[in-house]
């Protein structure tokens, strides 16, 4: 729903458009009617509503599009931008954005740092008192009479600019003249249960409605684990009290964006983010990890158990109990310097309102010291200005920040491959009792050659009744979850030719007396996640099919399809192959510290065993006790249930089978000819340069005994 002042002008996104005539409005796109299917004589295009396909006759559409007969490729014949006109099988590129043949190498293409955008940001921590639910009116959340609510009762903010970030004026305690912070208001601002019955509500208020509404730019809110914590409270009050219902990008629990989308007149665009995701430290440990220099000093202690809004006002003519810092929850070098400090001001005079400001602006003034750093550290690895890229805006995880400034420098070959089927046509098989033919069978892939000439793979054949299985990834293959009928899918075709090319293969199968059965990608997903029976078939599975490069974690190499018995058990057994291996591996079973890992339950699990590792309850972090039989201990699964499938590169592998691995198949090898010790060197230097410096010094250098390492770290 949106005005536009032409057609030429409407947006293709439009989900009310027909993108065969092109017609927009309610009663669009034209919807197919079954067993009607017409081929226009003039643009070849295939109609399957007669209302569409004399509309789109009469628009004169046909001199607009046509599809070329050679490769079905949809294309504009009067195309200002392509001089060359049509080239079969040339088609855009999702992944390298240009246009190429399919079957030519592609490679990402280096990020081009956009030009800098003035932005508002507020760093903000809130501070709260645990309640009981009982005390509080129509909550009905829990009827544990353990179970408490964490209420805020103390916000701290600190208001800032990109500008003002650059010029250092941020570190001022007035905004000064600055036009986006806003002209002579103070950079600090907190709200405390003394003083305001909602500190949330009211800080709220002021970073949506206290701060020119109206305002252009974006605005970041940057809290320091607030991905788990501080994102969830003020997320509940948005919805509650405010009715704005926010954009998120979450991993279960886990928040890394809570958006507030612009809107004109009502609210500004704020997106709030967890600066946790870029510095992954407790905030005490910024300072030294970052080289602060910050007249902060150390992070203090508050008594948290003494935070209680009726205990605001009481002034203690000394601290508070030490039980009420949770002294038992600190680690040793930090409860022995609160101890230290307990004993040095002990007998000083406490007044929760105002140490809990204190505090919280502390807090406060450190994350944002170490913000401003981070920023300037990846504005420092841009060998030009022009190339400089503000991490705070461009990436929500210092991985994603990482690789954008990989992506800068490198040329990164990339491929993709599609999931495979074999799990699900062998849940098919279990489920329905039926024998069906698939890539893994002794005959392999079923083929059939149909009127066309064609010769078609199907990922599961049923001989019997005669029936074809088909699993389509929505991403490669365009699935309506994913994609409108004009947007262009992973393979480089649009999603409604994806369409049209799976309904010709209907056809095709069902001339042959074939009747196929389409299964999507997300529906199994969906089914995965309400069926645990199903879930758990799938786990206890191996993954045999294609291979995925990212499941190693981690040119264009040489495919090796292999599916070979193999015994190796030592690093030599590789030859000639390096690469990555997708492989049956055995644990050894008296390895304490496991090398390769695998994906269970969601968690990334170090085990010896595959079939305890699932039978394990779900989040339990320690070694599954069994009871001694026949004088060993350990469990008692054979080979087959210890083993997993793995896809791991050549390194681990080698280090694997040093330490009593065993691989006994091999499915898949990406071998690469051509090695180099270049490609990620630059990029290398750099991270490693900044994680050692974080790092600090080794505390063998530091230790005083070593008199001689000592003054070679002074000089």
């Amino acid at each position: 729903e949106s005005t536009y002042h032409s057609k030429i002008e409407h947006r293709q996104t439009c989900a009310a458009k027909c993108p065969r005539c092109c017609g927009m409005g309610a009663d669009f796109p034209c919807k197919e009617i079954e067993n009607y299917e017409i081929d226009c004589s003039e643009c070849f295009n295939l109609f399957k509503n007669p209302d569409c396909y004399k509309r789109h006759i009469e628009k004169g559409i046909c001199q607009i599009f046509k599809r070329c007969k050679e490769c079905g490729q949809i294309y504009k014949v009067n195309n200002k931008e392509e001089n060359e006109g049509h080239v079969c099988y040339i088609r855009f590129c999702s992944l390298c954005h240009s246009r190429h043949r399919r079957d030519e190498q592609c490679f990402v293409q280096q990020i081009v740092p956009r030009k800098a955008q003035s932005y508002l940001m507020v760093v903000f921590d809130f501070e709260c008192e645990l309640i009981s639910s009982s005390k509080i009116i129509n909550d009905n959340s829990s009827n544990d009479e353990n179970y408490q609510l964490h209420h805020v009762n103390c916000v701290s903010a600190m208001l800032l600019c990109a500008k003002c970030m650059q010029n250092n004026n941020w570190k001022e305690k007035y905004t000064g003249a600055c036009k986006i912070c806003g002209p002579r208001i103070p950079r600090m601002k907190s709200w405390t249960g003394a003083n305001y019955e909602n500190p949330l509500r009211e800080f709220l208020k002021w970073i949506i409605f206290g701060l020119d509404n109206e305002r252009k730019g974006k605005t970041l809110a940057v809290s320091h684990y607030g991905g788990r914590y501080d994102m969830h409270l003020l997320l509940g009050e948005l919805i509650n009290h405010f009715g704005i219902e926010p954009n998120i990008t979450r991993t279960g629990n886990k928040l890394y964006e809570v958006l507030i989308k612009k809107k004109d007149g009502i609210y500004p665009y704020i997106s709030f983010r967890d600066s946790f995701n870029w510095m992954m430290l407790k905030l005490d440990q910024l300072p030294k990890a970052l080289g602060l220099d910050i007249d902060e000093g150390g992070k203090s202690f508050f008594p948290h158990g003494w935070n209680l809004n009726k205990n605001m006002d009481v002034l203690l003519k000394s601290l508070p109990d030490k039980k009420y810092y949770y002294p038992e929850t600190m680690g040793k070098q930090r409860r022995k310097d609160f101890e230290e400090w307990y004993d040095m001001h002990k007998d000083s005079s406490f007044l929760l309102c105002e140490q809990i400001v204190e505090y919280c602006e502390q807090d406060v003034r450190i994350l944002t010291h170490a913000l401003v750093k981070l920023q300037k550290l990846f504005f420092e690895l841009a060998t030009e200005p022009s190339k400089r890229d503000d991490v705070l805006v461009s990436s929500m995880t210092l991985a994603s920040a990482c690789l954008r400034h990989f992506y800068k420098w490198v040329s990164q070959r990339y491929k993709t491959t599609l999931q495979s089927p074999i799990k699900f046509i062998k849940w098919l098989e279990h489920k329905t009792g039926l024998q069906i033919q698939n890539r893994q069978s002794a005959e392999g892939e079923y083929r059939i050659t149909v009127s066309n000439g064609s010769v078609l793979r199907l990922d599961g054949f049923i001989k019997e009744k005669n029936i074809a299985i088909e699993f389509l990834g929505c991403a490669w293959h365009g699935h309506k979850c994913l994609y409108r009928p004009h947007e262009i899918c992973l393979n480089g075709k649009t999603a409604l030719y994806n369409d049209d090319t799976l309904n010709e293969r209907i056809n095709l199968l069902k001339n042959e007396n074939i009747r196929t059965y389409i299964f999507w990608e997300c529906e199994v997903v969906k089914a995965l996640e309400n069926n645990p029976r199903m879930s758990l078939f799938f786990d206890e599975l191996p993954d045999i099919g294609p291979l995925f490069p990212r499941d190693a974690f981690h040119g264009h190499p040489e495919l090796l399809d292999l599916n070979l018995d193999i015994n190796w058990t030592k690093p030599e057994d590789l030859r000639p192959y390096r690469g990555i291996f997708k492989l049956f591996i055995i644990p050894p079973d008296d390895l304490y510290l496991p090398v390769i890992p695998e994906r269970i339950h969601g968690k990334l699990i170090f085990h010896l065993c595959h079939q305890c590792a699932i039978e394990i309850e779900p989040g339990v972090a320690k070694r599954k006790q069994t009871s001694y039989s026949y004088g060993r201990k350990g469990c008692q699964h054979d080979d087959n249930k210890r083993g997993f499938v793995s896809t791991t590169c050549s390194v681990e592998l080698e280090l694997a089978l040093s330490r009593g691995y065993r691989a006994t198949k091999v499915y898949s090898i990406y071998h690469w000819e051509e090695w180099s010790d270049e490609l990620l060197r630059p990029y290398v230097q750099d991270m490693m340069r900044l994680k050692i410096e974080a790092s600090g010094w080794p505390s063998s250098v530091l230790s005083p005994d070593n008199i001689e390492q000592e003054e070679r770290r002074k000089n």
